[in-house]
């Protein structure tokens, strides 16, 4: 659809929108206590937040979107190294990324 995000784009933005909320801090809060408080209303650690939609988002496409090949969907999702996308989907999910479409 034109003039919409892509993941990448959008995950970018929260990402740095964390960031900025840590570095602005208009609650007058500790980094520890923002942490904390992104943690009660996540249910996990920002980082660890961003990279599980992230992983989600790439199971979604390698299981649908066959005419893509794994690289561009690493990039889709945020990635911008191959090797450290494998190693990332791989530590989250049990199997590489093509092992997982092989499976799908």
């Amino acid at each position: 659809e034109e003039g919409s995000l892509s993941f990448a784009e959008l995950l970018h933005m929260v990402a740095q929108a964390v960031k900025q909320a840590e570095t602005l801090n208009p609650m007058h809060m500790t980094t520890q206590q923002l942490r904390r408080k992104l943690l009660a209303v996540l249910g996990e650690a920002p980082n660890s937040y961003i990279r599980s939609l992230q992983i989600k988002r790439a199971h979604e496409l390698l299981g649908t979107q066959t005419d893509l090949s794994i690289s561009q969907i690493a990039r889709l999702c945020g990635f911008y190294d191959m090797s450290h996308f494998s190693k990332i989907f791989k530590q989250c999910t049990g199997v590489s990324p093509s092992q997982y479409r092989k499976k799908e």
